[in-house]
């Protein structure tokens, strides 16, 4: 299985963050291969996690919701993974792709969308 997550780095110090950190290479170990596409400032080219985690770059979005279904094709993802509000994920953009959304609760009451 192939997977891209959309989410902040690893490398961040947000609470997403460390559960991307903390599932990237539990995925490796059962055979994912897994991508990332690093929200928030990830523009440039392609690169790699030190670990070796292919990265895709962000483009006029800063969530990458402009891109994202490219970076999925690209790396043949079977299934795409938001860690995050699912509410700032057009619907237009992921009701078209595989869409996992892991949605932990950091806020009662839960934030609205705006």
């Amino acid at each position: 299985m192939r997977l891209i997550i959309v989410s902040d780095p690893p490398t961040a110090t947000s609470a997403y963050a460390g559960q991307v950190a903390l599932l990237l290479p539990r995925l490796r170990r059962v055979g994912v291969e897994v991508a990332l596409l690093p929200v928030g400032g990830s523009a440039g080219a392609p690169s790699k996690l030190l670990d070796g985690t292919p990265t895709y770059p962000c483009v006029a979005d800063a969530r990458g919701s402009d891109v994202v279904g490219a970076h999925a094709r690209h790396f043949g993802a079977d299934v795409v993974m938001t860690i995050g509000d699912p509410h700032v994920c057009p619907p237009e953009v992921y009701g078209t792709l595989p869409w996992l959304a892991w949605a932990p609760t950091d806020f009662i009451p839960p934030t609205r969308a705006t």
